[in-house]
């Protein structure tokens, strides 16, 4: 709830550990104000593959190549309840040689959420957005007050009863 404007560790399902998403500004996302938090890597290295010499060039049969993943993700997020309104990430795989030239480019793909989810996603922030702010501010706002009207006619009881009793 109330995410802050902050850098958050996100998790990536193919490094298989965290990477820093930081937050990059505003921006509205089907009507709502959200947060936009961007996460660029580097090459990173994910194994070794033996490919075929001819591939780089070389006369050896095979050649080691280092499999190397970068991603570029981008969320919009809704402050309020921290839910993920609209994502995009670019994907690039490729081997590289151990000079670190990339030679084959296995994957470069771009995905996003498709307008339905955005809508969905907006939804479900508005809906639960509603929750957050009665549990978190209105709510116990209320309940100061009652509180407080509560004590002023417990005061004028007492007043009156002790009048009454003189």
């Amino acid at each position: 709830w109330f995410t802050p404007e902050q850098v958050y560790p996100y998790f990536d399902l193919t490094l298989l550990a965290p990477v820093e998403m930081s937050f990059i500004g505003w921006e509205e996302v089907g009507g709502i104000t959200a947060m936009k938090f961007q996460q660029a890597s580097s090459p990173t290295p994910i194994g070794t593959v033996q490919a075929p010499g001819s591939l780089i060039g070389s006369d050896l049969a095979t050649v080691p190549l280092i499999r190397t993943h970068v991603v570029n993700r981008t969320l919009w997020v809704d402050q309020t309840t921290g839910i993920i309104l609209r994502k995009v990430e670019r994907i690039r795989e490729a081997l590289r040689d151990s000079a670190g030239k990339d030679v084959v480019t296995l994957l470069a793909m771009t995905t996003s959420s498709t307008p339905q989810t955005v809508d969905a996603q907006v939804a479900l922030a508005r809906e639960e957005g509603r929750t957050v702010l009665w549990v978190h501010s209105y709510g116990p706002m209320l309940a100061i007050a009652l509180g407080l009207v509560l004590v002023v006619i417990a005061m004028i009881g007492m007043f009156v009863r002790t009048r009454a009793a003189r």
